[in-house]
């Protein structure tokens, strides 16, 4: 994201591990950090365009993803004023495939379990704000969030809260005791409690002007408005373990055909003769699902319902048979299948969302 050279106040004031720009420690990220996955700061978005060196005669370049390894060429890198050579992002004609996770990264909830808009703002501040142990608690060092560690007063350790929290409570039988630990950190009688003016300004960001909660954070929407405006070819895939691509549908849509609220008159429905990337669910062009177990790997396009989750949570069958009570659907059965499936899906350009198997 902070490549694409964004700018806005909304933008800048939500997510810090994100939107600021880093990654995990303070590093910056750069188009060939892939920092996917679950850590201390959750989701993160996967910008899958890595760049090998190019002599003076220009090389193919690949654009990986982390389920490919099919190759596509550019064969003349940019020498525009202002762009590196040999940047990655200076070559127009290559197409980039954006892997978005969708909980805490491009929406601030999380239905997997059960987060509130303000229980992730909480949560996002425990991971950035500093402290010390002092009597066995921790004491707050920190006078703001920041994805950059200090150095501790007198060389002492220095922790997050939500390091803190998982060092201070690390048996099995505690999970709820930090999960509301982190979620509550900015509430009265807290250790964040000083950070509550802030925790509430991120929270008013998440707040449509018409007073409803706001699904697709700002800074993601421009990201894709600064892509279509600098005429770059991309796709976009939504990735999720939860129930929320219905939302993201609904709202990325809504964008798409200039009905968002933030950002009235946006066309990206296609209707001007370009790449239309409105999502919508269930499409067996837009959305599906991945099923595993331990002999079969398969995607399901057309449905995002999973057996033993949401509506089917009560059902016995839980084999690819499952499937088979949704119209429409197709199957890509087997590595092999899958990967060709998700490369041509990746390549066509626009948006479609896919829902990850445990």
């Amino acid at each position: 994201l902070a490549q694409a050279d964004i700018s806005g106040s909304r933008s800048r004031a939500l997510h810090p591990n994100t939107l600021g720009g880093v990654g995990a420690g303070g590093a910056p990220l750069t188009p060939a950090l892939r920092p996917m996955g679950n850590h201390a700061s959750g989701g993160r978005c996967c910008v899958e365009d890595k760049h090998e060196d190019i002599e003076d005669t220009a090389r193919s370049n690949i654009v990986e993803s982390f389920f490919l390894g099919h190759e596509a060429t550019c064969a003349t890198p940019s020498t525009e004023a202002g762009s590196p050579r040999n940047s990655p992002w200076s070559c127009p004609s290559r197409h980039l495939v954006l892997n978005m996770d969708v909980n805490k990264t491009v929406i601030m909830t999380d239905s997997t379990t059960g987060k509130s808009a303000e229980a992730v703002v909480n949560e996002e501040l425990s991971c950035a704000t500093w402290g010390v142990e002092v009597q066995g608690k921790w004491q707050m060092i920190s006078t703001e969030p920041s994805v950059t560690r200090p150095v501790g007063p007198n060389g002492a350790k220095v922790f997050s809260y939500d390091e803190w929290v998982s060092k201070a409570f690390p048996k099995d039988g505690q999970k709820d005791l930090r999960r509301s630990l982190r979620w509550t950190f900015t509430s009265p009688g807290q250790p964040g409690a000083k950070l509550a003016a802030f925790a509430a300004r991120l929270r008013k960001e998440l707040v449509m002007p018409d007073g409803s909660e706001m699904r697709l954070i700002p800074a993601f929407l421009e990201l894709l408005i600064h892509l279509k405006r600098t005429g770059r070819s991309f796709t976009v895939c939504f990735r999720t373990f939860g129930a929320d691509m219905h939302h993201v549908a609904a709202e990325l849509t809504a964008f798409c055909e200039g009905r968002h609220p933030i950002f009235p008159g946006v066309v990206m429905d296609g209707s001007d003769g370009q790449t239309d990337y409105r999502l919508t669910v269930p499409d067996p062009e837009k959305c599906g699902t991945f099923y595993r177990c331990d002999n079969e790997v398969a995607l399901i396009m057309g449905t995002i319902e999973q057996p033993g989750e949401g509506r089917y949570k009560d059902v016995q069958d839980h084999s690819l048979g499952f499937f088979r009570r949704f119209p429409r659907v197709r199957f890509f059965q087997g590595v092999e299948s899958v990967r060709n499936a998700l490369y041509d899906k990746c390549m066509r350009g626009g948006s479609f969302g896919l829902r990850d198997h445990y």
